[in-house]
């Protein structure tokens, strides 16, 4: 899933990543900022 949501951009690559259950992720930009799906809970 890497490939597709790195091609589709942070918000489209989110949106599909949470349409799809038992899947999460975690995206690091080039400024540092940490995007992560609705199923990842930085605690």
């Amino acid at each position: 899933m890497a490939t597709p949501v790195t091609i589709m951009g942070i918000s489209a690559g989110l949106n599909m990543i949470n349409q799809i259950q038992y899947l999460g992720c975690i995206i690091i930009d080039d400024d540092n900022k940490i995007y992560t799906s609705q199923n990842i809970n930085l605690k």
